[in-house]
């Protein structure tokens, strides 16, 4: 397994509500060394503004539109982030533990050194977005579409990925062989390199149109 870097934390972060956050974007376009604890931010629109070195644990961000945001050394933790939408953000050594995001959207964005774990996030989609060196941990990506998606350096440990879209994602060196990937969606010149049980390729293999006797 590769190893990521993790989310880089002062000793003591400064314990703030959802409106001294709001304003603290608007005023400087920028948010460090926080404490949100059970905040819950609805319908916001924030666009082109840092958020970094701070832990959000509980509440979340519900029904919002984030556009060109930059996460660094932040950690999520039983957060609720479903109907938002995050286009062309970035993430880098980000930490979602125990989240939701059903029906949220990740389209476009880049994620480096950035961990999925426990997570449940059916119907999300993460189309043409990037992720590099990160972790998907035994969280339920049911039906979520990672249409031309890039994954590089990746790993992947009991991951539920039935019904998942992966057309024209890149995906070569990912390892399923711990996941469920029934009715999942692949592109056949996509599945080079990819890592599967001997039960699994069988399945592949159908879905390609090939036939295997013996």
């Amino acid at each position: 397994m590769n190893k990521i870097l993790q989310p880089q934390l002062p000793k003591r972060l400064e314990e703030i509500n959802a409106l001294d956050f709001l304003d603290r974007l608007a005023d400087d376009d920028k948010v460090i060394g926080f404490s949100l604890d059970s905040q819950t931010i609805e319908a916001a629109e924030l666009f082109a503004q840092d958020i970094g070195q701070g832990q959000m644990t509980g509440g979340g961000f519900i029904n919002c539109t984030l556009e060109k945001m930059q996460f660094s050394d932040v950690v999520f933790i039983g957060c609720d982030f479903s109907g938002t939408a995050f286009h062309d953000c970035s993430f880098h050594q980000v930490r979602f533990q125990d989240c939701k995001m059903a029906g949220s959207q990740l389209i476009e964005c880049y994620l480096k050194n950035t961990a999925f774990d426990e997570l449940q996030t059916r119907y999300a989609n993460f189309n043409s977005s990037e992720f590099v060196s990160c972790q998907l941990s035994r969280s339920l990506f049911r039906d979520a579409s990672f249409a031309q998606t890039n994954f590089r350096r990746c790993d992947l440990d009991q991951c539920d990925f039935q019904g998942a879209d992966f057309n024209q994602a890149q995906i070569g060196g990912l390892d399923f062989c711990s996941c469920e990937i029934n009715r999942a969606i692949f592109s056949p010149d996509g599945l080079k390199g990819v890592v599967v049980t001997a039960e699994q390729a069988a399945m592949l293999a159908l879905l390609l149109g090939i036939h295997i006797q013996g």
